[in-house]
Order: C-alpha cells, then sequence, then structure tokens
C-alpha cells in the first residue's frame, strides 16, 4: 500500500496517537480523507499523472525516436549472415 511497511504504518499511528487524543483521531481522519479525495480529483493530481507517465515512456521514446531498434535488427541480420557463411565455410 504506497510502498508503506507495516513499520511504517506503525509508526504514524503512534505518532497520532501522540500528537490528538483518541477523541480527535476520527475528525482527523475525516479531514485527511477529504483533502486526499479533493486533491486526485484536482488538475494538479492529473497533471502529477500525465508528468509521471511522460518520464516513464522516455526512454522507450528515445529509442523509438532515434532508430536503435531498427539498428538492432540490422546487426541481427548482419551477425545471422555471418554465422550462416562460417557454417558454410567449415
Amino acid at each position: 500500500m504506497f510502498g508503506i511497511g507495516t513499520a511504517e504504518i506503525f509508526f504514524l499511528i503512534i505518532m497520532l496517537l501522540l500528537l490528538f487524543k483518541p477523541e480527535d483521531l476520527v475528525s482527523v481522519g475525516k479531514s485527511i480523507g477529504k483533502f486526499y479525495n479533493s486533491f486526485k480529483k484536482s488538475g494538479l493530481w492529473k497533471s502529477f499523472r500525465n508528468l509521471r507517465q511522460s518520464v516513464k515512456n522516455v526512454g522507450q521514446d528515445f529509442i523509438n525516436e532515434s532508430g536503435i531498434e531498427e539498428l538492432q535488427r540490422e546487426f541481427d541480420v548482419t551477425l545471422d549472415i555471418e554465422t550462416i557463411r562460417k557454417e558454410l565455410n567449415q
């Protein structure tokens, strides 16, 4: 869940109990939930997701635009021809 392990969750619960009274935790949880929900619906969240997707695709975009895959295919064909020549010469 969000890259948070058991130890981190336990630590957060202890910190919340130290900062707020147990009676206030319900209202704090509701406030956090409302904030999270409004943030996910905001344009900022959509921008962040688009940016993350763009960064994730940078490597593949570079490969596609530079033609590296085409060079790799040509190199593989060249290697296959060379191995066939070696086998024929033996």
